[in-house]
């Protein structure tokens, strides 16, 4: 049921083609190339930066700590260190999404139901840095579980759990491929395409909902009001501006939705800890630091 590939082992393979039913690995031109086949996989990253390529969206950077959650048949790029090294944990999860109780536990969290029963390829859950050490205690605790037993399976139930406890500060919705055939997946995918433009009666009436219906929809869906999770998926999408682009700050404030500035300003600190400008240097220092390690 689950198999854990560490950064030693990939070390001591590198430049090789690595390939079960489970998970194909390949290097070529200083990128790592993940494929899932019939695996779930949790990739937990243990450097600074580590540049992400999906299949079919824009690229993003892995912070230290962030993890990854990929469903089976999805295909992945990383940029990596071509001689340095480089540190990440692969946990493998063999077709565990079949089993019963997964999915009877999973009912209460409909953006991980509609990720585990979703039959489409490439998709993909991002969680940023958790502060909590909840979450590393039972990555460990997976580690030490004897494979295919209960104990590990009630392990996994609970990092879903916390995953999903934590997600409305740490998912990522920008960044994560969203499921846009499932309910919870299929809204916000929408605010992610149309974030600088809609309101909750726009976004009503592209479902074909009342207003204050589709308000508790998403509350319930999303653990967050809409107004809440619309604020979130904007700043996201200003960390993706300030880390791909030049744009003034302004600029990219008013692109993604907000009017006023200074409301902007207040609400990156509050979710960060950071003002935007703050961000933006160290940004630049640490795409310095990683462009001197490839």
């Amino acid at each position: 049921m689950f198999q854990l590939i560490n950064t030693d082992y990939i070390q001591k393979k590198r430049y090789q083609e690595l390939s079960s039913n489970f998970l194909t690995l390949i290097y070529q031109d200083s990128k790592l190339k993940i494929q899932t086949n019939q695996a779930i996989v949790v990739l937990v990253n243990h450097q600074k930066n580590m540049v992400c390529h999906p299949y079919d969206k824009d690229s993003f950077i892995m912070r230290e700590s962030d993890l990854l959650l990929l469903h089976e048949q999805t295909y992945f790029e990383f940029s990596v260190p071509l001689y340095g090294a480089f540190e990440f944990d692969l946990y493998l999860f063999e077709e565990i999404y079949t089993r019963k109780e997964l999915i009877d536990h999973l009912i209460k969290y409909p953006i991980l139901t509609d990720f585990f029963t979703t039959s489409s390829q490439n998709f993909y859950l991002f969680f940023k840095h958790n502060e909590s050490n909840k979450l590393a205690l039972t990555l460990e605790l997976l580690k030490l579980e004897e494979e295919r037993s209960t104990a590990q399976l009630l392990a996994f139930m609970l990092l879903l759990t916390q995953l999903h406890e934590t997600h409305y500060h740490y998912l990522s919705v920008f960044d994560s491929n969203m499921m846009p055939n499932n309910q919870a997946g299929a809204i916000l995918s929408y605010m992610v395409t149309n974030c600088d433009s809609i309101d909750l009666p726009t976004a009503a009436a592209h479902f074909n909902y009342n207003p204050n219906y589709f308000s508790s929809l998403c509350k319930k869906l999303l653990n967050a009001t809409f107004s809440e999770k619309l604020v979130q998926i904007r700043l996201e999408k200003a960390i993706y501006l300030l880390d791909s682009t030049d744009l003034k700050i302004m600029d990219i404030a008013t692109s993604i939705g907000f009017n006023d500035f200074s409301y902007f300003h207040k609400s990156f600190k509050k979710r960060y800890g950071i003002s935007p400008k703050k961000y933006q240097k160290a940004d630049k220092l640490a795409k310095e630091s990683f462009t001197d390690i490839m």
